[in-house]
């Protein structure tokens, strides 16, 4: 894909040669075709071709919280795949009633994409708190030199 707008945000995961591993961070080049072939191609679902839910946005991508989950649901995965048992099962279960109920919800990531509109959606902002709220001591009101 091309450069998005969240680049900055997808280098702070992680961007380099090396396999992603869970813990290790992101790398777009491993999770895009994840999601290709674990998601896009292999998931089906009534996806209204006019505004209603549940929305899928095939610029999932250019999605911070899309990219978060979506990573998230590699690595669990990669976890219960091998694990035998019931291990896929609990990743399917996981997949279906948080990660896609949530990215395609009416107040997800995808909510103000439709079949022909791409929308970023605006993160919730950030406040950065004063230091007193990490018990840092509030420096000394100094006098300006005479």
């Amino acid at each position: 894909p091309p450069r998005s707008t969240l680049f900055p945000y997808t280098t702070l995961f992680r961007s380099g040669a090396e396999k992603a591993t869970p813990g290790q961070g992101l790398d777009m080049r491993t999770l895009v075709p994840w999601v290709e072939a674990n998601i896009t191609t292999l998931i089906s679902r009534k996806v209204p071709t006019t505004d209603g839910a549940p929305k899928w946005c095939p610029q999932w991508w250019d999605h911070a919280e899309a990219i978060a989950r979506l990573e998230a649901a590699r690595q669990a995965w990669i976890t219960l795949s091998s694990a035998g048992g019931t291990g896929m099962v609990t990743y399917f279960d996981y997949l279906d009633r948080v990660v896609l109920a949530v990215l395609t919800s009416e107040t997800g990531p995808f909510a103000r994409c439709g079949p022909r509109y791409h929308t970023v959606e605006r993160p919730l902002g950030h406040e950065p708190p004063p230091p007193e709220v990490f018990g840092e001591a509030t420096p000394p009101e100094t006098s300006p030199p005479p």
